[in-house]
C-alpha cells in the first residue's frame, strides 16, 4: 500500500477529496465512484486476512477488516498529510523513504503480531 501510495498519489487524493462528503454512502449528490468494484476489492482483503487469521498467521483479537482498516491508514496517512507528519517527527521527518517504509512495515507487523 505505502508503495502503490507513492507511485500513485492521485489515488490517494482522490480518496481525500471523496472524504470531504460527510456520508459519501447516502448523498443525493452523487454515487460512489466504482463502489461495487471497490468494496469486492476490500471484501477479497478482508477475506485473505481471515484466512490468516485461520492459519495462525495473524491476531485473532481484532477483526479481518478492522486490521485491514489499521494497515491501509498506517501507510497512507504519512503521505496524506506530509506538513502534520513533519510537524509531528521533528527531526526525524528527514528520514529517507526507505527508512519510513520500514518503520510502517514494524508497526504494522507489531498491529497484526499474534499476542
Amino acid at each position: 500500500m505505502w508503495d502503490y501510495h507513492r507511485t500513485y498519489p492521485h489515488y490517494l487524493r482522490l480518496l481525500l477529496w471523496e472524504g470531504l462528503d460527510p456520508d459519501p454512502l447516502q448523498s443525493d449528490r452523487a454515487s460512489l465512484a466504482a463502489a461495487r468494484e471497490r468494496s469486492e476489492h476490500y471484501a477479497d482483503n478482508v477475506r485473505a486476512i481471515a484466512k490468516a487469521q485461520a492459519d495462525g498467521l495473524l491476531r485473532t483479537d481484532v477483526a479481518p477488516a478492522h486490521l485491514l482498516y489499521a494497515a491501509r491508514a498506517l501507510a497512507a496517512w504519512w503521505l496524506a498529510v506530509p506538513s502534520a507528519v513533519t510537524l509531528m517527527l521533528g527531526e526525524a521527518a528527514n528520514e529517507s523513504p526507505q527508512e519510513r517504509r520500514r518503520v510502517l512495515v514494524k508497526l504494522v507487523n507489531d498491529a497484526t503480531r499474534k499476542p
